[in-house]
């Protein structure tokens, strides 16, 4: 199975490296830096009490031992009112134009515009199927201007990674992991915004998030273990994908450790939200 092979080499790559997926081609989405979190039906993540850093993007998590897995995020979120859903989400063969994959049952829509150096990339958050992940995204980071003057850490054809380090490629301290919500029956198609995660921890998402630039099937939730848990999508973008073409096509090189950095820095400038 395709996944297998290339899941087993990405670990031979941790046993030598201490990373995972460096290089071009088929990698995998990076790692997140570190917002309370809850136990997913085998997750591993837990409580931190000190701020969490990533020092590379396809390693896990750094930060002190956590100790109370029993923690959960109680503190109800300003922007949405999550709904169960009984639907199945689309795939990318039902998109309609101008239409979200997924409709929102949230009677408010959530926008948020990341203005970057390349150009503005608006997209639709989806708390009706991320809940915990777009409160996170909103309340610790969006709120708190973290995001302003990161920078794109990793780009190909693939997937467009942001949301952890500086413009000198220093990692940025952030908030705790959170729940992994990947398995909330959204699919990682061309266009949808998830999180990155440490491959070997299921509940290790913070700040980091990725665009997926193709249809990303490798990083959909198909199981219950590390491997096969999958990638988080908790929005979508709707207007401003040929900004992210640009950014996924410009070249790159390998800077402070990291590989398929954008050679030309690509700054987010801000996010803002807008809410109708």
């Amino acid at each position: 199975m395709l996944r297998n092979s290339w899941m087993m080499n990405v670990l031979a790559v941790i046993a030598l490296l201490g990373l995972l997926g460096c290089g071009e081609g088929d990698s995998p989405p990076p790692a997140a830096s570190v917002s309370p979190p809850e136990s997913t039906e085998v997750g591993t993540g837990a409580a931190a009490t000190a701020a969490y850093s990533n020092p590379a993007p396809y390693g896990p998590a750094v930060g002190p031992a956590a100790t109370d897995t029993t923690v959960r995020n109680t503190q109800p979120s300003r922007y949405s009112n999550p709904v169960e859903s009984t639907s199945n989400p689309a795939t990318a063969s039902q998109t309609q134009s101008g239409g979200s994959r997924y409709p929102s049952i949230d009677s408010r829509e959530v926008i948020a515009t990341i203005t970057t150096s390349e150009g503005p990339i608006s997209i639709r958050l989806l708390p009706n199927k991320a809940p915990l992940t777009v409160d996170n995204f909103l309340r610790n980071y969006v709120d708190t201007s973290f995001y302003e003057k990161t920078v794109v850490h990793y780009a190909d054809n693939n997937l467009v990674a942001a949301g952890g380090f500086d413009a000198s490629l220093e990692a940025k301290l952030s908030s705790p992991p959170i729940r992994n919500e990947a398995n909330n029956g959204l699919k990682n198609v061309r266009g949808t915004v998830a999180m990155g995660r440490a491959f070997d921890q299921i509940d290790s998402a913070t700040s980091q998030f990725f665009f997926n630039v193709s249809d990303n099937a490798e990083f959909d939730h198909i199981g219950k273990t590390a491997e096969d848990y999958g990638y988080c999508v908790f929005a979508e973008v709707i207007s401003g994908m040929d900004v992210v073409d640009k950014i996924a096509n410009a070249p790159t090189q390998s800077s402070q450790g990291l590989e398929n950095v954008p050679a030309k820095p690509v700054v987010i400038l801000s996010v803002r939200v807008k809410q109708d």
